[in-house]
């Protein structure tokens, strides 16, 4: 929600503000490539800009985040477990699933994590 206003809540203001002041965050290994292909596609549906997608692009590489290379090896079958059991695409529950691995609090917007989460014993964070 950080490219587009509408979407940009308290919360996601209140994460983005605690990752802007150094606190660390882990990354599934898609989360990269996922954040980018919604910002862009929310610059083709006239959502955002390209100037704030470029300006958050370019702020990204100050937050400490870790991205998880463990995460892809899991696909098999930790996070096909997750998918199916909570009806979460893979790229959520590869999400769901390293906040179960590494005991974290899960941040998200998303309604489908948000509903997951607890059901899988995963805290949602707090900021």
């Amino acid at each position: 929600p950080w490219a587009v206003p509408r979407l940009f809540d308290l919360y996601a203001q209140q994460v983005q503000s605690r990752l802007a002041f150094g606190t660390p965050a882990v990354v599934a290994a898609n989360w990269p490539l996922d954040v980018v292909e919604a910002w862009l596609a929310a610059v083709a549906r006239n959502e955002t800009t390209q100037r704030r997608v470029d300006a958050l692009l370019a702020r990204l590489p100050s937050y400490h985040l870790a991205v998880d290379v463990e995460g892809p090896f899991r696909v098999w079958p930790e996070v096909a477990d997750l998918a199916r059991a909570h009806g979460l695409p893979v790229r959520d529950a590869a999400c769901l699933e390293l906040a179960l691995r590494l005991k974290l609090p899960l941040a998200t917007t998303a309604a489908t994590l948000l509903a997951a989460a607890p059901a899988a014993g995963v805290p949602v964070f707090t900021p």
